[in-house]
């Protein structure tokens, strides 16, 4: 069956679920489907290493009521004209709520089955929307089939009342080529000053789920025990100037390196650079409640480097606790500090957890797996 992936997140938007999708669709096996994706400055370059066909929309952006209603009204449109031209027999939504509505709208106009990739975080985040809860409600009720990216968020969808025979977990990948251990950084460490540091490590957008502010307070208690730690944040986001006046209140201004946005092509050397990766993310209101995954912790993982997470949402799929690394109570500072400093003190220790974790991502989250999980699915020979 020939299917159709519309999706906002696609290189070259930086996300652990543009990663993910760019990660599987560039796989050889799925060289008959198709995908719709935003068009941005460069997207052409590279959709020549993506095996699927790639049809790129214009985004209008802004948040605005009526810049989200012109998006889903040309997302529409676009789906329309690709389904009819390429023959598509299945749309897979990227999206659960405004591509979803896509896709629901395509079953109900022209027929068109639809499947729907969810993460975790929707259901918390909308509770309070009465009218896009029941949207969300709606196209996972219809879709033919609820494709979740770890335990925790099939969980969460079978809570919300989808049957769980309904629900298919895939797994994000990580391409463990590009991201490995022995890649050369002495010009990042140069840039940063960070010669004969010890360096832990976050990449994430700068929101409050990700628990910035905690490793802060945790590098606070560790300055005098480790007057060469330095901790190294890469990303951008709404958080930063709380984030950066965190730091400065601790008198650590020093000691927190905002590197800001990093390239994908660079980023693998970051992580070589840090001597552990952590992401305390936890539970928040608001609009970025909670981690379904955590595909960092799989990319450091990758590059041979212990973690450590917050005990929240679906980062034990990501993480191993006690052997890839470490999954704390995200508000327990002590705890946090406790954790850097026995992976900062115990090599024997850091070392066997990269290379589990490593290990452990060459055997489970690969991208021509989660492919031929894929094709799988669209044969009818896959079902949960």
């Amino acid at each position: 069956m020939r299917s159709l992936l519309v999706t906002a997140d696609f290189p070259p938007i930086i996300s652990g679920i543009s990663t993910a999708f760019y990660d599987i669709w560039r796989m050889p096996s799925l060289s008959g489907q198709v995908v719709l994706a935003p068009r941005f400055r460069g997207s052409e370059i590279l959709d020549r290493a993506v095996s699927a066909r790639v049809y790129r929309w214009y985004m209008p952006l802004g948040d605005n009521i009526l810049k989200k209603a012109l998006r889903g009204i040309l997302i529409f449109f676009y789906c329309v004209v690709i389904v009819s031209k390429e023959n598509i027999g299945l749309v897979i939504c990227g999206q659960p709520v405004m591509i979803g509505l896509a896709g629901l709208l395509l079953k109900r106009i022209r027929g068109t089955a639809y499947h729907v990739w969810v993460y975790g975080g929707e259901i918390v985040k909308f509770r309070e929307n009465r009218i896009i809860f029941s949207l969300l409600r709606k196209v996972v009720t219809n879709a033919e089939k609820v494709v979740a990216n770890s335990a925790f968020t099939k969980e969460e969808y079978e809570k919300f009342g989808v049957p769980p025979e309904k629900i298919i977990t895939i797994l994000p990948t990580v391409d463990k080529e590009k991201f490995r251990p022995g890649l050369s950084a002495g010009d990042i460490i140069e840039r940063y000053g960070l010669e004969g540091k010890r360096v832990i490590l976050t990449v994430s957008r700068l929101s409050r789920r990700k628990g910035h502010d905690s490793v802060i307070k945790a590098l606070e208690k560790l300055k005098e025990r480790f007057p060469e730690l330095v901790y190294l944040v890469v990303g951008k986001g709404p958080h930063e100037k709380a984030l950066v006046n965190e730091a400065r209140g601790w008198g650590l201004e020093k000691r927190v390196v905002f590197a800001g946005y990093v390239s994908d092509e660079d980023l693998p050397r970051y992580y070589n650079l840090c001597d552990v990766y952590v992401m305390p993310n936890r539970e928040v209101r608001g609009i970025d409640t909670l981690e379904g995954f955590g595909i960092s912790f799989i990319e450091a993982g990758a590059c041979e480097k212990p973690v450590i997470g917050g005990r929240s949402g679906g980062s034990s799929d990501a993480v191993l606790d006690g052997e890839t690394g470490y999954l704390i109570d995200p508000l327990d500072i002590d705890s946090l500090s406790e954790k850097i400093a026995l992976l900062l003190e115990n090599h024997d220790i850091s070392a066997a957890m990269g290379r589990k974790a490593r290990q452990r991502i060459s055997e489970k989250f690969q991208p021509q797996d989660r492919a031929r999980e894929l094709i799988a699915i669209l044969e009818g020979r896959r079902n949960a």
